[in-house]
């Protein structure tokens, strides 16, 4: 779902471009500041497991343990990206 809106968006080099490339994209985002309408509920929550696992299964530095270090196991990381999924998308 999220590879789907970001080649509808950027096109599909960009979509393709790996958990690096995501930095470029969010830059981009935030300078176009795109607002996503009529998401189901669904789509919602497959674009939020999609974000929690880039940032649960990354591979942290043993000095930088990231959200990893504060939120140990997949189910609350999908609760955290999903709380704040949900309220940027509702606003």
């Amino acid at each position: 779902m999220l590879r789907k809106i970001l080649i509808e968006q950027y096109g599909k080099e960009i979509a393709k471009k790996s958990l690096k490339g995501a930095r470029k994209i969010y830059k981009e985002m935030l300078e176009k500041m795109i607002k996503l309408t009529d998401i189901t509920d669904e789509e919602i929550d497959t674009i939020t497991k999609e974000i929690a696992d880039a940032f649960y299964d990354y591979e942290y530095n043993k000095e930088d343990q990231g959200l990893i270090k504060f939120i140990p196991n997949r189910d609350s990381m999908y609760t955290y990206i999903g709380g704040i999924i949900s309220a940027a998308y509702r606003t």
